[in-house]
């Protein structure tokens, strides 16, 4: 397959210290601030979040969604977070939810 591009998700936030504060403890780091937006990354993957209303989804595909699902745990608090599951679609994924209330998709595949 060829890699043509990327799709990077904005998702609405109320508060962008506690959008950092959440994703810093899973290891992605600030890429860009203003009064109204932020940019995270960790390795290949990026998140942009901007202050607003609402609630929005991610689907984000990483190597170890176990590892991954370790640190979100390890937050506490957490008001929403699935188990890792194989899913028949060959993938291994969980769901968890931020501060803002955004939902994030996390999946390896299968091995």
């Amino acid at each position: 397959m060829v890699h043509t591009g990327e799709a990077v998700p904005i998702l609405p936030v109320r508060d962008l210290d506690a959008t950092m504060a959440f994703y810093g403890a899973v290891g992605f780091t600030e890429n860009y601030r203003d009064e109204g937006y932020l940019i995270l990354d960790r390795g290949t993957v990026q998140i942009h979040f901007t202050l607003a209303e609402g609630t929005g989804m991610a689907y984000l595909r990483v190597p170890d969604a176990d590892g991954f699902h370790s640190q979100f745990a390890a937050i506490g608090g957490v008001s929403r977070l699935d188990p890792v599951e194989d899913k028949p679609w060959g993938l291994r994924e969980f769901a968890v939810a931020d501060p803002s209330g955004n939902l994030l998709r996390v999946s390896q595949f299968a091995h």
